[in-house]
């Protein structure tokens, strides 16, 4: 079916339509689109302020409806590409191409702003978008869950691509596709690449993308096939390998050529070949460059380009750059250390496991105190090295050990391998650098930690390797993303002070005009066994005003339970991964929201964080997350502004153990002094009043109330497990309120205290739990019994036994002949800490010293 929907940009005045869009979209995405709670005008307006999208695309109907939305942002890596941070559309208008249309859309706009590459990511089992992402030119970038690239936009530069397209705007995307929903592992030759390829009336096109580069490497056309490779796509460094450039005349006339270097990043050139020439109809002309990567150079990361060599080829008058990747690596590299610490004053060896990471057998000579001293390694293989240490103090170990290459070729010098070993001493922390690989390790009695200095990120796990947090980078904004510090490599100082290590992390912030930003972690033996403290500096001439965000991460496979101060109460939220805040907006995330500074996560390690409510401005508890911080902060010119403490205890499993620490530590208040929380929890099912009171054996309505305390809409049944009960199934609609009573009815209950169980299954998860409700004769009689001091009360059903001189305690309760009651009666029992034990049931003022047992009590019947 036709539909009149047009592709524009977006305006300010399209907040509220997008909004819409949003909250209609929730039935369209797994899991949800929304996560339950309310999309507002606001917040979309807030949320594209402080995004810093270089183009917003929306659909829009003929009647104004906006059914199509599509944001651009600039790629965390540089201004060589963009990145679709979102593509929605409305449920009710999908398979009608407008999909199709916003993100070819986006390619052009992409081309138009100077980008090269447009990129996005998708989950796996998305078919249905993976398909339409590859027919548009997204390619599925192998060994990722899933990252997608299109180089579209910057083959549109070329001439012979742009002379193509010229005739049809679609023919950009007319080029030979894959449409299966797996990885787009191409390979040409040996080289892994990505292939785009159009044929028309005869004419073929075909450029290929080097993935290792992730530049163009090679342009066949009609007039001319030029191509840029290397020999050896993993060189060893230090170690020679080559480059070829080949080209070729296709056409009927001569081909006039120039090449020139542009860049060998991080390598050296021995010899080049590259010239200018003109080849004659059907001739080729071959260059070939010989160079090698330094010795000292680091790897890297994953989702980065490799180093590669690029070259500017000029063919007959159209210019074009060329590269060729190449993912050097060090000879060997240290895969394991056993053991993983020491203890002080050892004395004895460390087992060094060592990898050949290149495609050739190396010869390894060690020019330090190891055995062997030579190690042979096949290509790829693996080999053990034993270093002995003696008498080692109460400090990390740093080891290098220099080595030599021997290939076929030569001998090569300058390399070495590291390796950081803590130091483990009784209530200490201590510490050891991996320069190497720009790591920093501790080591704690109850903890391992490891500081990276890229990005400024720590982690925490235990001595048998199970993760317990995750510090993540901290983000400076807004916007907050793409993150600089994310690619930053933090310069850091230590300090050891008693038995703790102080880390001190210094970068500057590029979009704060060069401010300093200072991160001060401090690791302890005990609690709080992490702190960390922020410092910006402003050196400029004028006020800087900014937001920090401070990032945490623990792990939630084993996660049971959430405690979080909030303003109504102590909130105990079950957790369900997947379900529990999917969305930010779900859980507290305003200041106001939460009562104090600290959260409880109850896992196979329970965890606790804690920070200052000063400069707060937003929280973020999504997906069970440490909440994300957001603070405000001013800094004048010329000085320098603090933030913090944000602190983490581990093995803390109670919360009001948390919570008194929070209080000593942040608010200076004793928990005698602290005002009481009542607990609350995300989703309750109560009677009202709690023990209802029914007539044995009569029909009797009873109150039951649902209550959610979270902003997510809650859908679902209330099923109790008798047939006692009508209706014995409710349903539960909670979208625009927050509870709601249901009146059911009792009957024939037997006396006593009768357990209602039921089954709440809804969208917060699965809820099992019981309801009590207590039947009594009340049309019978009750007799007291008062002798002296002592008292006897009998409702027919329950006997108890009051004693004004115990301590004012009931110490006896009886039904029928079985005693309930476990007492001291009339002895006082051992010492129960301060106090004599009494058992039973007493009035008491604490649990810890208490002394109304020493009042003289009096006793006398009432009536209520």
């Amino acid at each position: 079916m036709s539909l009149d929907v047009k592709i524009r940009e977006y305006r300010p005045s399209d907040a509220a339509g997008i909004a819409q869009l949003f909250n209609e979209s929730e039935e369209g995405w797994p899991g949800g689109f929304t996560g339950g709670v309310e999309i507002t005008e606001d917040y979309v307006r807030d949320w594209i302020a402080r995004s810093k999208y270089v183009a917003i695309l929306l659909a829009e109907t003929g009647e104004g409806k906006i059914v199509g939305y599509l944001s651009m942002s600039e790629h965390w890596l540089g201004k060589d590409a963009c990145y679709v941070a979102l593509l929605n559309v409305h449920p009710r208008y999908r398979g009608r191409g407008i999909g199709t249309r916003l993100l070819k859309q986006a390619v052009w706009k992409a081309y138009q702003l100077g980008y090269n590459r447009v990129d996005l990511h998708t989950w796996a089992g998305n078919a249905r978008a993976l398909r339409l992402y590859k027919k548009l030119g997204f390619k599925w970038v192998p060994g990722t869950n899933v990252y997608m690239q299109n180089y579209l936009p910057g083959l549109l530069k070329l001439k012979p691509i742009a002379e193509l397209v010229a005739r049809d705007n679609e023919l950009l995307f007319a080029f030979k596709k894959n449409l299966e929903p797996i990885e787009d592992d191409e390979k040409l030759g040996d080289r892994e690449v990505f292939i785009y390829e159009w044929s028309l009336d005869g004419e073929k096109i075909s450029a290929v993308i080097d993935r290792k580069a992730w530049r163009l490497c090679k342009l066949e056309c009609s007039k001319y096939d030029v191509e840029l490779a290397v020999d050896e796509d993993k060189p060893v460094r230090g170690l020679p390998f080559t480059a070829i450039l080949r080209i070729r005349n296709k056409w009927s006339g001569d081909l006039r050529y120039a090449a020139r270097l542009v860049a060998a990043e991080d390598s050296e050139i021995i010899s080049s070949q590259l010239a200018s020439g003109t080849l004659k109809p059907g001739e080729e002309a071959t260059a070939k460059i010989r160079l090698r990567v330094r010795t000292g150079v680091k790897d890297r990361l994953r989702d980065e380009p490799c180093r590669s060599l690029k070259i500017a080829v000029e063919i007959s008058g159209e210019r074009l750059e060329l590269a060729a990747g190449f993912k050097d690596t060090a000879p060997i590299v240290l895969e394991r250390a056993v053991p993983r610490a020491f203890p002080a004053g050892y004395s004895g060896s460390i087992k060094l496991g060592l990898r050949n990471r290149s495609k050739k057998k190396l010869k390894i000579k060690f020019n330090a105190e190891v055995e062997p001293k030579v190690l042979e390694l096949e290509p790829q293989g693996a080999g053990l090295a034993e270093l002995k240490l003696s008498n080692l103090e109460e400090e990390g170990v740093t080891i290098s050990l220099p080595y030599s290459v021997k290939t076929d070729e030569k001998n090569v010098n300058g390399y070495a391998v590291t390796a950081a070993v803590p130091v483990l001493a009784p209530g200490k922390v201590t510490y050891a650098v991996n320069e190497e690989r720009d790591r920093i390790l501790l080591a704690a009695p109850d903890y391992l930690a490891q500081v990276r200095l890229r990005g400024g990120r720590v982690y925490l796990e235990t001595w048998d390797g199970e993760e317990l947090a995750f510090l993540g980078t901290d983000e400076i904004g807004p916007p907050f993303w793409p993150n600089e510090l994310e690619r930053k490599t933090f310069r850091y100082r230590i300090v050891k002070k008693d038995n703790a290590v102080t880390v001190e992390l210094t970068a500057v912030v590029d979009k704060l005009g060069g401010a300093e930003l200072k991160k001060t972690i401090i690791f302890r033996p005990g609690p709080p066994h992490v702190e960390v403290r922020y410092t910006l500096k402003n050196s400029g001439n004028a006020e800087l005003a900014a937001e920090i965000a401070v990032n945490g991460w623990a792990p939630n496979w084993s996660l049971r339970k959430i405690y979080i101060p909030s303003a109504k109460g102590l909130l105990e939220v079950d957790f369900l991964p997947g379900e529990t805040f999917a969305s930010r907006a779900d859980g507290p995330q305003e200041p106001h929201e939460i009562r104090e500074g600290w959260t409880l996560h109850l896992a196979a390690k329970p965890l606790a964080y804690m920070w200052p409510l000063e400069g707060l401005s937003k929280l973020d508890y999504s997906w069970g997350r440490l909440p994300r911080l957001q603070y405000k902060i001013r800094v004048p010119p010329k000085a320098e502004a603090k933030l913090g403490p944000t602190m983490l205890l581990i093995n803390r499993g109670s919360w009001a153990e948390v919570r008194n620490k929070y209080l000593a530590w942040y608010e200076g208040k004793s928990p005698a002094k602290a005002e009481e929380l009542d607990k609350i929890m995300t989703l309750e099912v109560k009677a009202e009043p709690e023990l209802p009171l029914v007539e044995c054996g009569e029909e009797h309505e009873i109150k039951i109330r649902v209550a959610k305390h979270r902003r997510k809409k809650l859908r679902g049944r209330l099923a109790f497990g008798t047939a006692r009960v009508k209706p014995r199934l409710i349903e539960v609609n909670l979208e625009d309120k927050n509870a709601e009573e249901y009146a059911v009815k009792v009957f024939a209950l037997e006396r006593g205290v009768h357990v209602i169980p039921y089954v709440f299954t809804s969208n917060y998860g699965v809820k099992r739990n019981a309801l009590a409700v207590a039947a009594i004769k009340s049309k019978g009689k009750i007799s007291v019994e008062k002798s002296g001091e002592e008292a006897l009360v009998d409702n027919g059903y329950l006997q108890f036994k009051a004693s004004a001189s115990y301590a004012a305690a009931i110490h006896s309760m009886r039904i029928g002949e079985t005693e309930n009651a476990y007492t001291a009666y009339p002895e006082k029992g051992i010492l129960e800490w301060y106090n004599p034990w009494f058992g039973g049931v007493r009035p008491r003022l604490s649990v810890g010293t208490d002394n109304l047992w020493r009042e003289k009590w009096s006793i006398a019947e009432a009536s209520l």
